[in-house]
């Protein structure tokens, strides 16, 4: 149960930090294919990070509560229970925080003026 146990608490953190590198990164690439690819690994890291942040614990305490070790049982619990109030905590934060800011382009500030017939003055005189 201890290499379970530990494995899950420095492996997925390990995952996580490795798919968050490579989605701050931006490296340069001459062909889409390849940023494309190199987009999917970073995917898969983190993907795999969360669906083992969340099957691990769960596998553990399923093999500790069969073989009726109560100690590995409790621990694995704590842990989804600790693992909830993290996510818990992630959304609150995430919920409160503004969205992006709108992508509105600044009003071009006029340099000179060109007179249009019709009888339109330039702004200022």
């Amino acid at each position: 149960m201890k290499p379970l146990f530990y494995g899950w608490l420095y492996g997925v953190p390990f995952l996580l930090i490795v798919g968050w590198v490579r989605r701050a990164s931006s490296p340069e690439f001459g062909d889409p294919a390849q940023a494309a690819q190199y987009g999917e690994v970073t995917l898969r890291y983190l993907i795999a990070a969360l669906v083992l942040n969340i099957a691990v614990p769960l596998i553990g305490m399923a093999v500790a509560w069969r073989r009726r070790d109560q100690e590995w049982t409790a621990r694995f619990v704590r842990s989804l229970w600790w693992m909830a109030g993290l996510l818990f905590l992630q959304w609150m934060i995430v919920a409160g925080s503004p969205g992006p800011p709108a992508d509105q382009e600044p009003a071009p500030q006029v340099t000179r003026c060109i007179p249009i017939s019709g009888g339109r003055q330039c702004p200022g005189g």
